[in-house]
């Protein structure tokens, strides 16, 4: 299986990329702007801007995928309210990937990578079927690009699917998000930098999976030959004040937690995936969530 990955350079991209090697995939590894030549699982590795028509072209004709995987998109929390780069990146983006495949790659495979934040938050678990109601620019960009794309697959004769990732994370995420951040804090504490852990709001319920099985889920998903949307999720939904004190614990830490919810927090919410689909492909979660806590924390040396 010949593979593309658009985005490869990011959190998850830089696991997908390693999870193809792995199974045998021969991977082309499109890389951002900002990629700084480090260590990155791939055949080949090319730049990719994906909001230039002529380089998403170059960079398929290289590929020449069976599949192509694009996760691209704006993922830094600091940049979810920039439109302009939302849309640029997110749609443009993966639009010009669709069209591109059609002319250079017809017959392929495209699985884009959307969110779970494009639901509404709910009690109740999401599954596919569920209202779109998306609450940032983050989610209404994906739910766009979704649109866009399942309109216009048709008629480019390129198979499309559509992941809708709940929260995942793992060793590799950047600090900005909520267990980086924590663990980073945590080795500050325990190098006796700090005596408290700062986090914003914790009353959240949320479901988080281990990166490496949502990486697993992607291939499995674009390889099963099955178009559509699928959840990819846990089903379970964790109390986020009862992660960070998972974290705290595993690090034997004696940190005080100190939580000040931002001024644009609108109150708790709950949001849980329903990932009865998937799971009709055989895909199940391999790693327990405090399994993945301890990679985190050991990646920041938390003992």
């Amino acid at each position: 299986m010949r593979a593309l990955v658009i985005g490869a350079d990011g959190f998850a991209g830089r696991w997908l990329t390693r999870h193809l090697i792995d199974s045998g995939d021969q991977v082309v590894a499109g890389v951002g702007p900002h990629f700084a030549g480090d260590e990155l699982a791939a055949d080949e590795i090319v730049a990719v801007d994906v909001t230039d028509a002529s380089a998403l072209a170059i960079a398929i004709q290289a590929g020449k995928p069976d599949v192509t995987y694009y996760l691209a998109g704006v993922s830094s929390r600091e940049s979810r309210d920039a439109i302009g780069s939302a849309v640029a990146v997110t749609i443009t983006g993966s639009v010009g990937t669709l069209s591109a495949l059609s002319e250079h790659a017809p017959g392929s495979r495209l699985l884009f990578v959307s969110t779970a934040q494009v639901y509404q938050p709910s009690p109740d678990p999401q599954d596919e079927s569920a209202p779109a109601k998306p609450g940032d620019v983050y989610g209404t960009a994906k739910l766009a690009a979704e649109h866009a794309l399942t309109t216009l697959a048709d008629v480019s004769g390129i198979r499309l699917s559509i992941a809708r990732p709940f929260n995942h994370i793992g060793p590799g995420q950047r600090e900005g998000f909520l267990v980086p951040t924590v663990a980073s804090q945590l080795r500050d504490v325990a190098n006796g930098e700090a005596t408290e852990v700062s986090v914003g709001a914790v009353d959240d319920v949320l479901d988080f999976s281990d990166v490496r099985d949502v990486v697993r889920a992607y291939r499995l998903i674009a390889t099963s030959g099955d178009t559509g949307i699928w959840n990819v999720a846990s089903g379970r939904g964790r109390l986020v004040k009862e992660l960070i004190g998972q974290m705290v614990q595993l690090a034997g830490s004696n940190a005080e937690v100190i939580s000040k919810a931002p001024a644009s927090y609108a109150g708790p919410k709950t949001l849980i995936g329903d990932a009865t689909k998937l799971r009709g492909l055989g895909w199940a979660p391999a790693h327990d969530i405090s399994d993945t806590l301890r990679d985190v924390l050991d990646t920041y040396r938390v003992d």
